[in-house]
C-alpha cells in the first residue's frame, strides 16, 4: 500500500514538470520564432498553451507582466499573426503598423483560434 501511495505522489510531483518540458520543445521554440520577430519586446512575455494543428498555423496564448492572457493565432499559409486586443491596445507586445500583425476581437477569428488551440 505504501509503494502505490508513494507511486502516485511521485507521478504527481512530475506530471507537471513533464508537461512544461513538451512546452518548451524544441519543435514548439521553433514555431514560435516568427511570433517573437514581431514583437516589440520579449522582455516578460510568457507562452502557454502553444499548439500546432495539422496546417501548421501556430496558436495559444500569451502574457506580458501580470496582465491578462491574450489569444493569439500565426497562421502558416499567410504569415499573419492575429492577436486578441483592440487595434490601439496601448501596451501590446507586438509592433505597430506592421502588416503582418492584425489586431482584432472578432468573434470569427476567435472562432479560428478555438478550433486550433483544440488542435
Amino acid at each position: 500500500m505504501r509503494t502505490l501511495l508513494a507511486a502516485v505522489l511521485a507521478a504527481a510531483v512530475l506530471a507537471p514538470g513533464l508537461a512544461a518540458a513538451a512546452a518548451d520543445s524544441p519543435e514548439t521554440e521553433a514555431a514560435l520564432e516568427p511570433v517573437r520577430a514581431h514583437m516589440r519586446a520579449e522582455k516578460g512575455v510568457k507562452f502557454r498553451k502553444v499548439k500546432i494543428n495539422a496546417a501548421g498555423d501556430v496558436c495559444g496564448v500569451y502574457s506580458q507582466g501580470g496582465d491578462r492572457d491574450i489569444e493569439f493565432m500565426l497562421n502558416k499559409a499567410t504569415g499573419v499573426i492575429w492577436v486578441a486586443e483592440g487595434p490601439q491596445e496601448p501596451r501590446s507586445a507586438f509592433n505597430y503598423g506592421d502588416p503582418s500583425v492584425r489586431r482584432s476581437d472578432d468573434r470569427a477569428d476567435y472562432q479560428a483560434w478555438k478550433a486550433c488551440s483544440k488542435g
